[in-house]
């Protein structure tokens, strides 16, 4: 993982970024599947019944990626806001160009 951008530590070393771009490695388990159907019982009737073996996505890697940015903006913006603080985006807007102040001042 090696670019003109990104260091081998995808932007982040001991828990802080290094003011490069973040880069985010990811791994999932495979989508569970049945090659023969199992014996299970209906809800409603209690009859036994035969669970189906059709899957309808044979592949999730694009929904993983969006679920993944979500998670990843989201944890984005609590680190921030546990940085900086607010109530309000104008409040956290504020603070966070405080904090870069002060950053460039020491």
């Amino acid at each position: 993982m090696k670019d003109d951008n990104i260091t081998c530590a995808g932007g982040i070393e001991a828990g802080m970024t290094t003011g490069q771009p973040l880069a985010v490695r990811v791994v999932m388990k495979p989508l569970s599947s049945l090659d023969r159907p199992l014996q299970t019982v209906h809800i409603d009737s209690h009859e036994p019944d035969v669970a189906i073996t059709q899957r309808s996505d044979r592949c999730a890697v694009p929904r993983a990626g969006v679920v993944l940015e979500a998670v990843l903006a989201h944890e984005l913006a609590d680190a921030l806001l546990e940085k900086v603080g607010g109530d309000t985006v104008d409040e956290v807007r504020r603070n966070l160009a405080s904090y870069r102040d002060a950053i460039a001042e020491g």
